[in-house]
């Protein structure tokens, strides 16, 4: 996904985890911050980048919100990654850099129409993983991670449906 939501912190001096390529569902507490910190990362990229290229307003709009909220969102997760010595890496992974790569060809209205299908998609994962996990979190400050994050991520669900219908005039 851009695996959305809890951004990419590097946190030094800590072991460094990363979640499994084929992870659908994180398998523990550590895949699971792992697997948000790189999708929250990537959520703040692409934002940057839907900020730039995209043409119509409510897109860009959009992507600030993406950057504002994955922005703050990554600060928590690196508060609960580092309460729990969990490390994860900054940078995009090789799956969100080939996305970014592949969006930063495009502009205007192909942008805007990829993006926002993009994000739809990401954030319907997002929402289902976080809902699923926030059920079987081990860790406390986990759990109420997932439980304090669902509300937003349905928001951005929904807003995310709404501008990809504007987008393409449904």
């Amino acid at each position: 996904m851009i695996r959305l939501l809890c951004g990419a912190v590097a946190l030094l001096g800590l072991l460094s985890v990363t979640a499994r390529a084929d992870d659908k569902s994180p398998a523990n507490d550590r895949d699971f911050v792992a697997h948000m910190a790189k999708g929250g990362f990537a959520e703040v990229k692409l934002g940057e980048l839907a900020e730039k290229r995209a043409a119509n307003p409510k897109v860009k709009e959009f992507g600030a919100r993406m950057v504002k909220y994955h922005t703050d969102a990554n600060n928590k997760l690196s508060e609960v990654a580092r309460a729990q010595k969990i490390a994860v890496a900054a940078g995009l992974d090789q799956e969100s850099r080939q996305m970014f790569m592949d969006l930063s060809r495009l502009q205007g209205e192909e942008f805007d129409r990829h993006y926002m299908k993009m994000m739809v998609e990401d954030h319907e994962k997002d929402v289902s993983m976080v809902e699923d996990y926030a059920k079987k979190a081990m860790d406390p400050a986990i759990k109420k991670f997932c439980e304090d994050t669902l509300p937003t991520l349905r928001e951005h669900l929904k807003m995310a449906k709404e501008v990809n219908d504007t987008v393409n005039k449904k």
